[in-house]
């Protein structure tokens, strides 16, 4: 045998017998370190009543099987810390519906002793990237009064989990702005490891601090996982469960989440033996103290763009703005919250301007019908009234509410109608950015002067792709309308500037039975490939004021599709030679609202889901102006526009809709299988 050969077999059985050792190590050594390390873990459980929004029946499932037995078990057992994530609208059922009242104590009681940690941050499970940062304001406003009434607000926890675990950059402005005690946002590892920058060498934390650079205001990421691991000094793992309500649910029942005992008492068990392997039970807060207390905090130093817990399953936010595949026409029903916004704000600054006018009496019923219509509509904005699979009565629900609260805001200005001389309701106009208000048709201002409407396609900065329509495997074309007008501030900026407006209508079906689903698409691009949109500039959820420039070399990782919600509508593609001057494309989101696919040569406005009502998507283009303008442009278009409400509902602007709603085919059946709603 040649050397070579015996060299080889040598190294061979080497190698064998190394392998060997190595794994007789890890058997051996294995259950010894896990035997002699400290062992924790956090018990987290998030409940949502609005699982079934508009189910009445279905929240009192949730409270008096999944929730109240859970509770239930927590008790027998005092050592075992936990934390309960719910709405403040849940609270507020427990603690004031007297069938609860034993529920009530039990929340009470587990609270008092500090066994069970309240994260409780919103009235509803708002869909908060959607929308300006005054629509998160209120449901925190509302959340802390309903505490506040049950002596709960100096117990409730001050970390927050966003309904489907949404996060955003904005979150640390908003919440060290509105609140006092919240200060910790939980974190999904996907999001944190899905938007690394490439070759990032940062360390890995249970905590970060996230800083706003133009603020200055900080808050804490506590990050969960799916797997345990060594951190802060213990074996650490999270007992979490996303949806509470199904994770003990009998599978044989015929009713929703009715609990199966067995598998209670499994989970019981479960802990039973972590317990007699001496593992200590943190809430979350205690959790995050303890990371602090041994310096496992870091510095987050990347941006994270708006997105949910999974990042790559759910496309960043495009699940909850489009992507649906069913009954619910999403961009719609986010466009008629975001139109309600309008309507209350303009409805509350006549009535802040002539409360003096109003007598007492009145001034209490204006005050309820508008606590009652904000708390209707806010309840239109959570998660499950778009989003995965909503039902029809989901749809339905929010549609209702947003109609109600209209309809009071009508109530309201006839009410300050009868008490007020020479106040004509019956039109007015709101400017919501400056207050003033125009009681004369003749004085109604337009931000937007068009003159010219037989432009083509080809004759704006973009190419405008239209063609990827399909319904049924057919090829579909829009109605397209290319404008050309003048944009006038109406304010102190006294500014104006040239502007394109593109309009494009999808024919939706027009049959609530009839859930074929469309595929629309609106793709932006430059005619010279070295224009790209590389780089971008846009304004994040919740800080319409401020601006954030991205790379999209910073996002590479596939299967990673950045959808952005642009909540006040802005694109900004800056130039290569100032990059504070540049092109801007702003969506009319009172229109139509949706988010944006930014890939590297294009902007792509999609829909993938059963489109039931006409899908009217509005652009503004601008050429050549500066960041400032079109940041003061898209907020003046969308966040604070001018906005005309009425004694008369259907005059209301935006309510037109529901002159659609009623003359849809099949919408009896939908309404029946729904619950009776107009």
């Amino acid at each position: 045998m040649d050397n070579a050969l015996k060299r080889k077999k040598l190294l061979k059985k080497i190698g064998l017998s190394s392998l060997i050792t190595a794994s007789f190590m890890v058997a051996c050594f294995l259950p010894f370190l896990l035997l002699n390390t400290r062992r924790a873990t956090t018990c987290y459980f998030h409940f949502n009543i609005d699982y079934r929004l508009g189910r009445e029946d279905v929240e009192d499932t949730i409270i008096r099987e999944p929730y109240y037995k859970l509770l239930k078990l927590y008790e027998k057992h005092p050592n075992w810390k936990f934390t309960v994530e719910c709405q403040a609208a849940m609270i507020e059922k427990i603690y004031e519906d007297k069938d609860y009242k034993e529920i009530a104590k039990l929340t009470e009681k587990l609270v008092e002793r500090e066994q069970m940690e309240l994260i409780c941050a919103l009235q509803y499970s708002q869909l908060f990237y959607a929308y300006p940062e005054d629509v998160l304001e209120k449901n925190l406003n509302y959340a802390e009064e309903t505490l506040d009434k049950h002596d709960l607000l100096d117990k409730r926890s001050n970390c927050l989990l966003f309904q489907e675990g949404q996060f955003g950059y904005g979150l640390a402005t908003a919440l060290k702005t509105h609140t006092d005690d919240i200060d910790t946002v939980l974190i999904s590892t996907q999001q944190l490891r899905d938007f690394e920058p490439p070759g990032y060498l940062g360390l890995d934390y249970p905590v970060f601090k996230l800083k706003n650079s133009e603020s200055g205001k900080s808050i804490h990421l506590l990050q969960y996982d799916y797997l345990p691991k060594w951190e802060a000094g213990y074996y650490h793992s999270w007992n979490f469960l996303l949806d509470a309500e199904l994770g003990f649910e009998d599978a044989d029942s015929c009713e929703e989440f009715i609990v199966d005992d067995d598998k209670l008492e499994a989970y019981e068990q479960e802990l039973l033996m972590l317990e007699l392997q001496g593992n200590t039970f943190f809430t979350c807060s205690e959790w995050v103290n303890h990371c602090k207390e041994v310096g496992a905090v870091g510095q987050l130093d990347y941006y994270i763009p708006e997105c949910n817990w999974g990042t790559t399953k759910y496309n960043s936010s495009y699940i909850w703005s489009a992507n649906n595949g069913d009954s619910t026409d999403d961009g719609e029903i986010l466009a008629n919250n975001y139109r309600c916004r309008q309507i209350l704000l303009a409805t509350r600054k006549i009535y802040e301007t002539y409360k003096s006018s109003v007598s007492v009496g009145n001034r209490s019923i204006i005050e309820e019908k508008l606590e009652y219509a904000e708390k209707k509509w806010l309840q239109a904005t959570v998660t499950d009234s778009t989003g995965i699979g909503p039902d029809a009565i989901e749809r339905v629900t929010a549609e209702n509410n947003v109609l109600t609260a209209q309809e009071n805001c009508s109530q309201i200005l006839q009410i300050l109608a009868n008490e007020i001389e020479d106040l004509d309701v019956d039109k007015l106009q709101v400017d919501l950015k400056t207050g003033a208000i125009y009681n004369n048709t003749n004085q109604f201002l337009s931000l937007i002067n068009i003159t010219d409407t037989t432009l083509k396609l080809k004759e704006l900065p973009f190419e405008v792709d239209l063609n990827s329509i399909v319904l049924d495997g057919d090829k579909l074309n829009p109605n397209v309308v290319v404008s050309k007008g003048t944009y006038n501030s109406s304010d102190a900026d006294n500014e104006t500037l040239p502007l394109f407006r593109l309009d494009v209508t999808f024919r939706g079906s027009h049959d609530w039975a009839n859930d074929s689903i469309q595929s629309i698409s609106i793709k932006f691009q430059y005619e010279d490939e070295d224009e790209n949109f590389q780089e971008i500039v846009y304004c994040p959820s919740l800080l319409e004021q401020e601006t954030k420039r991205l790379w999209r070399y910073n996002y590479i990782y596939d299967p990673l599709y950045i959808f952005l919600p642009l909540s006040n509508g802005m694109l900004f593609i800056p130039d290569d030679y100032t990059g504070f001057r540049g092109d801007a494309i702003i969506k009319n989101v009172t229109a139509r609202h949706t988010s944006w696919l930014w890939q590297y040569y294009y902007m792509e406005v999609l829909e993938t889901e059963g489109l039931h009502l006409d899908a009217h998507h509005q652009f503004y283009i601008l050429e050549d102006v500066s960041l400032n303008q079109a940041q003061r442009f898209a907020n003046r278009i969308n966040v604070y526009p001018h906005w005309t409400v009425s004694q008369n509902v259907s005059l209301i602007q935006g309510n037109g809709v529901y002159d659609v709603y009623k003359t849809m085919e099949n919408r009896i059946a939908e309404d029946e299988a729904a619950g009776e709603w107009w």
